[in-house]
């Protein structure tokens, strides 16, 4: 029997990435994975490691994945094995000896490991290496075969029972030895080219089945790969048109805002030209400008321009009026103050004047008490005095009246005061002297001592210089 104990074994390509552009988990196609038969178990070969399918694998588990080789391991027990051996006879012919072996796979890992594909061969070695097999049928003729039988069975069990057949994995029992005569061998040969021709053909059949199962996977991944290009290359497609539409975009805007910058500076300056012409034509002022120039740019029609220039003109003039109001208002209130100021300064002067003659006669009345004034001295305060109470009269007469005169009437009034103040400190032609002029410093001396007091009267106190009084 062909292809025993591992029915189908080959090997696995690196399992592929899911999901698009192949960033999803790694797993394997179902087509991929052998379907086993009941008596059958799957092999797996991952790194250096023998992994026994128990049935609940599953296409994403990890020695699924990193497989690099399947295989498919028949568990039938006493499962029957035939080698024939042929060994020399007396004659030309040869004796064919047929031995049947029943063998059960126990360790399916350990039989793929020791690649034990076909027991056919090594069972055929492991007669041959038994050597006194081959003497047995050189004494007979091919017609005492069933001599030849006999011997040979009894060397085959001997060989068996003190050099059993040991292989990996594997439980080896001898089933029967056979020596075939002439129809028998052509009955075997023919029934053996018949198995082999229907291994052959279940040979062909599996590797065109497994070869269409690999070209369909290629199939697969070449689609699946298409697709990924053209989603890639769809995806690249819209990118390079999102690039275009928001480059022609920015174009376009900057076109736009070009075209909006050169027409609004060509309205600007057909607005300045117009605004010139519009401001010669009726006379504006350089501050009413602003106002044309929105007028001239289409901002305002001429009604709305000639109304803000009128209220503009009328709030310049109303701004104007109420600066003039202002301008008289303070200039008046200057007057009234300055004329305060000159009034308060001539009453200062009278009252000074006033109480410098009340000192002048009470230094008189001194004298007077003491005796020490005579007649010429009364002469000269007395003219003193009449010019002091004409400058005060003066004085009085030219005083501001409290009603207060007007700006003009109070430059007028000033420099005659002042004059008046500063007249001439000299005496009059009449020997009286002004308002303004000092007491005259000196003693007051009788002119002769008078007889009839004596000499205490000559001796008497003087009028001094210290007791007028000094300015």
């Amino acid at each position: 029997m062909t292809n025993y104990p591992i029915n189908e074994q080959r090997s696995l390509a690196k399992a592929r990435r899911g999901g698009p552009w192949g960033v999803g988990f790694r797993s394997r196609p179902a087509s991929e994975l052998p379907l086993p038969n009941a008596h059958e178990v799957v092999v797996y070969k991952s790194g250096g490691t023998y992994v026994v399918d128990d049935g609940r694998s599953r296409t994403v588990d990890e020695h699924v994945i990193n497989a690099t080789n399947i295989s498919v391991v028949d568990m039938r027990e006493d499962a029957p094995v035939t080698v024939h051996v042929p060994i020399p006879s007396a004659g030309a012919a040869e004796f064919t000896v047929h031995v049947t072996f029943l063998c059960t796979v126990k360790k399916p890992e350990e039989v793929v490991e020791a690649g034990l594909k076909d027991m056919a061969d090594p069972l055929t070695q492991y007669l041959i290496r038994h050597q006194p097999l081959f003497h047995v049928g050189e004494e007979y003729e091919f017609d005492q075969i069933n001599t030849v039988r006999r011997s040979v069975t009894a060397e085959i069990k001997a060989y068996v029972s003190v050099r059993p057949p040991r292989f990996r994995g594997m439980e080896v029992k001898l089933g029967n030895v056979r020596v075939l005569t002439p129809e028998e061998l052509a009955e075997f040969y023919r029934k053996l080219r018949e198995r082999e021709l229907e291994g052959r053909l279940n040979s062909e059949e599996q590797r065109r089945e497994h070869d269409l199962a690999e070209q369909r996977q290629e199939l697969e991944e070449i689609r699946l790969r298409h697709a990924e290009e053209s989603e890639l290359q769809r995806r690249h497609h819209e990118q390079l048109m999102e690039e275009m539409r928001r480059d022609y975009e920015q174009r376009l805007a900057k076109q736009e805002l070009t075209h909006d910058q050169q027409l609004r500076s060509a309205t600007f300056e057909h607005a300045i030209t117009e605004t010139g012409k519009l401001k010669d034509a009726i006379g504006a002022d350089q501050d009413e400008i602003p106002t044309l120039l929105a007028a001239s740019a289409g901002e305002r029609n001429i009604a709305e321009t000639a109304e803000s220039l009128n209220q503009d003109r009328q709030r310049r003039r109303a701004e104007e009026a109420a600066d003039r109001l202002r301008s008289e208002t303070w200039k008046r209130e200057d007057a009234l103050y300055e004329q305060r100021v000159a009034r308060d300064d001539v009453q200062l002067r009278y009252t000074l004047k006033v109480e410098e003659l009340k000192a002048q006669v009470e230094v008189m009345k001194a004298g007077v008490a003491r005796g020490l004034v005579d007649y010429q001295t009364i002469d000269k305060l007395l003219g003193v005095i009449s010019g002091a109470v004409k400058q005060l009269e003066s004085a009085s007469a030219s005083a501001p009246d409290t009603a207060g005169p007007t700006a003009g009437e109070h430059e007028e009034a000033e420099p005659k005061s002042h004059s008046e103040a500063r007249a001439p400190k000299e005496a009059s032609a009449d020997g009286e002297a002004q308002a303004d002029d000092p007491i005259v410093d000196g003693q007051i001396v009788p002119d002769a001592p008078d007889p009839r007091r004596g000499q205490a009267d000559s001796d008497g106190p003087r009028f001094r210089e210290e007791d007028l009084g000094r300015r």
